[in-house]
């Protein structure tokens, strides 16, 4: 009976093939940097400084309640979809940005969780949410290009 043993291969790269980092990176100076289409963001300043202004009881609980119509109705908003089993931090971000809209709630609370399960910042996960329109693949695209 013949045996199958194979014997072990050796492989030998030669130098002229290994990728080695350069280490010189002094010639790359001159590149050019990529310029935005959007150069000023006065409008985006002021409408998170207006969001700021007029839910800031909302941001900050030791604030006290300013407006309570505002807060009872945000706050009973969040209760709903939390019950309806979204998490509570994503139940917040959702409502603030789509009210009472249940589908779409529920639609953002689901992609914020997949979005947070991959690794993203609170930050990049509802920016890119809510500019995408819940969209999750695009999201995902938004939170990549912004690393």
């Amino acid at each position: 009976m013949q045996s199958n043993i194979v014997p072990p291969v050796n492989v030998n790269i030669s130098p002229a093939f290994r990728l080695t980092p350069s280490g010189n990176l002094s010639g790359y100076s001159d590149v050019p940097q990529t310029v935005l289409p959007f150069e000023d963001l006065e409008l985006e300043q002021k409408v998170i400084g207006d969001l700021k202004t007029t839910y800031e009881d909302c941001l900050d609980p030791s604030a006290g309640m300013k407006s309570p119509a505002l807060n009872d109705e945000w706050h009973s908003a969040v209760t709903k979809f939390t019950n309806m089993g979204c998490d509570k931090e994503a139940a917040s971000f959702a409502v603030a940005a789509y009210g009472d809209q249940e589908e779409k709630v529920l639609e953002f609370a689901k992609e914020y969780s997949s979005l947070k399960d991959m690794g993203f910042s609170t930050e990049k996960a509802v920016g890119a949410l809510v500019m995408h329109d819940n969209k999750l693949d695009l999201a995902v695209a938004a939170c990549c290009i912004s690393d």
